[in-house]
Protein backbone atom coordinates (compact mmCIF):
# COMPACT_ATOMS: atom_id res chain seq x y z
CA UNK A 1 0.00 0.00 0.00
CA UNK A 2 1.31 3.45 -0.94
CA UNK A 3 2.19 5.69 2.00
CA UNK A 4 2.63 9.45 2.24
CA UNK A 5 4.90 11.50 4.46
CA UNK A 6 5.09 15.28 4.85
CA UNK A 7 8.45 16.72 5.85
CA UNK A 8 10.10 20.12 6.07
CA UNK A 9 13.46 20.21 4.36
CA UNK A 10 16.29 21.58 6.54
CA UNK A 11 19.10 21.67 3.98
CA UNK A 12 18.74 25.24 2.74
CA UNK A 13 16.96 28.44 3.77
CA UNK A 14 13.90 27.67 1.61
CA UNK A 15 12.55 25.23 4.23
CA UNK A 16 10.38 23.50 1.64
CA UNK A 17 7.30 21.58 2.71
CA UNK A 18 7.74 18.31 0.86
CA UNK A 19 5.21 15.54 0.30
CA UNK A 20 6.63 12.10 -0.38
CA UNK A 21 4.66 9.18 -1.78
CA UNK A 22 6.40 5.82 -1.38
CA UNK A 23 5.94 2.09 -1.19
CA UNK A 24 8.25 0.37 1.30
CA UNK A 25 11.47 2.33 0.63
CA UNK A 26 10.74 2.93 -3.07
CA UNK A 27 9.99 6.59 -3.87
CA UNK A 28 6.98 7.05 -6.13
CA UNK A 29 6.67 10.85 -6.10
CA UNK A 30 8.21 13.90 -4.42
CA UNK A 31 6.34 17.21 -4.48
CA UNK A 32 7.26 20.62 -3.12
CA UNK A 33 11.06 20.65 -3.30
CA UNK A 34 12.32 23.92 -4.78
CA UNK A 35 15.86 22.65 -5.33
CA UNK A 36 17.66 19.34 -5.91
CA UNK A 37 18.77 19.26 -2.26
CA UNK A 38 15.13 18.90 -1.23
CA UNK A 39 14.66 15.86 -3.45
CA UNK A 40 17.83 14.27 -2.04
CA UNK A 41 16.74 15.01 1.53
CA UNK A 42 13.31 13.49 0.91
CA UNK A 43 14.83 10.31 -0.52
CA UNK A 44 17.18 10.01 2.45
CA UNK A 45 14.31 10.49 4.92
CA UNK A 46 12.55 7.48 3.45
CA UNK A 47 15.51 5.20 2.76
CA UNK A 48 17.99 6.03 5.54
CA UNK A 49 17.09 8.94 7.83
CA UNK A 50 20.16 10.57 9.39
CA UNK A 51 20.53 13.08 12.22
CA UNK A 52 23.26 15.14 13.84
CA UNK A 53 22.76 14.42 17.52
CA UNK A 54 23.13 17.24 20.07
CA UNK A 55 23.14 16.71 23.80
CA UNK A 56 25.16 17.53 26.92
CA UNK A 57 27.65 15.70 29.13
CA UNK A 58 28.34 16.13 32.85
CA UNK A 59 31.55 18.02 33.73
CA UNK A 60 33.49 17.57 36.94
CA UNK A 61 35.39 20.53 38.38
CA UNK A 62 34.17 22.99 35.78
CA UNK A 63 32.73 26.50 35.97
CA UNK A 64 29.54 24.85 34.71
CA UNK A 65 28.27 21.33 35.32
CA UNK A 66 27.44 20.51 31.69
CA UNK A 67 29.15 20.82 28.34
CA UNK A 68 27.15 20.81 25.11
CA UNK A 69 28.19 18.14 22.63
CA UNK A 70 27.26 16.87 19.17
CA UNK A 71 28.13 14.12 16.75
CA UNK A 72 30.75 15.23 14.26
CA UNK A 73 28.68 13.77 11.40
CA UNK A 74 25.10 12.62 10.89
CA UNK A 75 24.20 9.20 12.30
CA UNK A 76 21.36 6.83 11.44
CA UNK A 77 18.16 7.93 13.18
CA UNK A 78 17.62 4.39 14.44
CA UNK A 79 20.92 4.62 16.42
CA UNK A 80 20.23 7.93 18.19
CA UNK A 81 18.88 6.31 21.36
CA UNK A 82 21.84 3.90 21.48
CA UNK A 83 24.19 6.90 21.43
CA UNK A 84 22.11 8.68 24.08
CA UNK A 85 22.43 5.64 26.35
CA UNK A 86 26.22 5.98 26.11
CA UNK A 87 26.20 9.78 26.54
CA UNK A 88 24.01 9.53 29.66
CA UNK A 89 26.83 7.71 31.47
CA UNK A 90 29.66 10.03 30.37
CA UNK A 91 31.56 12.31 32.75
CA UNK A 92 34.46 14.55 31.72
CA UNK A 93 36.89 16.63 33.75
CA UNK A 94 37.38 20.33 33.15
CA UNK A 95 38.85 22.05 31.26
CA UNK A 96 37.02 21.34 28.01
CA UNK A 97 37.62 23.21 24.75
CA UNK A 98 35.41 23.55 21.69
CA UNK A 99 36.15 20.65 19.37
CA UNK A 100 37.56 18.33 22.05
CA UNK A 101 36.67 14.73 21.27
CA UNK A 102 34.66 13.51 24.23
CA UNK A 103 34.12 9.99 22.86
CA UNK A 104 35.11 8.10 19.72
CA UNK A 105 32.80 5.55 18.11
CA UNK A 106 29.77 5.81 20.42
CA UNK A 107 27.64 2.66 20.14
CA UNK A 108 30.18 1.34 17.62
CA UNK A 109 29.39 4.01 15.02
CA UNK A 110 31.87 5.78 12.76
CA UNK A 111 31.60 9.18 14.41
CA UNK A 112 32.81 11.08 17.46
CA UNK A 113 31.09 13.07 20.18
CA UNK A 114 32.71 16.53 20.29
CA UNK A 115 32.38 19.48 22.64
CA UNK A 116 30.63 22.56 21.26
CA UNK A 117 31.50 24.97 24.08
CA UNK A 118 34.29 25.75 26.47
CA UNK A 119 34.22 24.83 30.15
CA UNK A 120 36.93 26.31 32.35
CA UNK A 121 38.26 24.85 35.58
CA UNK A 122 36.29 26.08 38.59
CA UNK A 123 38.72 27.95 40.82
Amino acid sequence: MTEEKDISCILCPNGCDIKIKYLDDEIIEIEGALCPKGNDYAKQEIKNPMRTLTSSVMVEGGDTSLVSVKTDKPVPLEKVMDIMDVIDDLRVKAPVSVGDVILDSPAGLDCSIVATREVKINI
